[in-house]
């Protein structure tokens, strides 16, 4: 059985806010590059995660 991932578990682990991974989530063209990075870095990895389920 696997941990769920929050938006929150992600936005620690990318140092940014909570509101910047929604917003790189939602609207990637508003969010800097570096930022969508660090985001993309930090998502889990398993493509079945609730938060992040159109990101392959």
């Amino acid at each position: 059985m696997s941990v769920a991932v929050t938006i929150r578990d992600v936005a620690r682990q990318a140092q940014v806010s909570v509101a910047t991974v929604s917003r790189a989530l939602t609207s990637p063209d508003l969010v800097r590059a570096t930022t969508r990075n660090a985001c993309s870095r930090s998502r889990p990895t398993s493509a079945t995660s609730p938060i992040w389920p159109h990101v392959a």
